[in-house]
């Protein structure tokens, strides 16, 4: 097992493929979610895809999903009742790009640091882009988890306790939290990536 992984954004269907099958198998394993599909979707086609891969083998990735300011399309966790800018009191959030991170996976033995090293570039990918704010839902314990490890390297994440999620079928009625990151707030994360 090499420990130099390789990082990219990519389109490539023989890099997606096993991906969304790795992704498929990590969230029902991780999160227990019975009926989640890890098959490619309409965000998937419209986000960005890192994947992660140890020589040519891919071992996970993650996705970033952009909606522009002023734009009719919805993030990942959005429905037509639960839209962000609706229900954050956020600044200048009419004219904000938002971002929603998700679908992060790693096969079990990549899974740690690795995880937290798909994120940062996640969130660069984001600042590239110029969003302003950026989001993800997870579980209270995993929402808890991904807010100390942003916080170690100075980087703030709120965790909206008082919003309710939209429910999506498989989210097995577990209870979903709200993380926003401003990225205005924070420093450039490139030099982070080497962890």
């Amino acid at each position: 097992m090499s420990q130099e992984l390789i990082y990219e954004f990519s389109n490539d269907p023989n890099l997606l493929a096993p991906y969304y099958r790795i992704r498929e198998e990590c969230y029902k394993e991780v999160w227990g979610l019975k009926i989640f599909s890890g098959a490619e979707d309409e965000f998937d086609r419209r986000g960005h895809i890192l994947i992660v891969r140890n020589g040519n083998e891919v071992v996970g990735g993650g996705r970033l999903v952009l909606r522009p300011a002023f734009s009719s399309d919805r993030l990942p966790m959005e429905t037509e009742s639960f839209l962000l800018h609706k229900v954050l009191p956020l600044a200048e959030k009419e004219k904000a790009i938002f971002g929603e991170i998700g679908r992060i996976a790693l096969i079990p033995e990549y899974r740690g640091k690795k995880t937290a090293k798909i994120g940062f570039y996640l969130v660069l990918q984001a600042q590239l882009h110029h969003c302003r704010y950026l989001t993800t839902v997870a579980p209270k314990g995993q929402a808890e988890k991904y807010r100390d490890i942003a916080g170690q390297f100075g980087v703030e994440i709120q965790i909206f306790e008082d919003v309710a999620i939209a429910d999506h079928p498989y989210y097995n009625n577990i209870d979903m939290k709200l993380l926003l990151c401003d990225l205005t707030n924070i420093p450039d994360v490139s030099h982070f990536l080497v962890i």
